[in-house]
């Protein structure tokens, strides 16, 4: 199946379990791949068989920017649930967000998760 993948969305976000974290925020990295058929699209190069990857992309940055999680999986999940609601479609998503700021005792370059949700 073919896929429209955005990667290194970044974003300033009040999520964490730490009320420090969501008081202060932090910076999400957001990669995201939707599975979809873009054999019409292609075929035809009209945008409306597809997903316009900008408004995905806004979708996004309102929901890291102006919601607020104590867990970036329930992040994720919401995102995921608006994209599989509002695109008919995305068949597949793979969800990739990553805290480069991790708030453990310890070197640790960043900490994530990574979700598939299917229609």
């Amino acid at each position: 199946m073919d896929a429209i993948i955005l990667k290194g969305m970044t974003f300033f976000g009040h999520h964490g379990y730490f009320p420090e974290e969501r008081k202060l925020g932090q910076k999400f990295i957001v990669d995201l791949e939707l599975t979809l058929n873009l054999k019409p699209a292609g075929e035809s190069d009209d945008i409306t068989k597809s997903v316009n990857y900008a408004e995905i992309f806004q979708l996004i940055k309102e929901t890291v920017e102006q919601t607020q999680f104590h867990l970036i999986e329930g992040l994720a999940e919401h995102i995921s649930t608006l994209l599989l609601k509002n695109y008919s479609l995305i068949q597949e998503i793979a969800l990739t967000i990553t805290k480069p700021s991790v708030a453990i005792q310890g070197i640790c370059e960043s900490a994530g998760i990574r979700l598939n949700r299917k229609r």
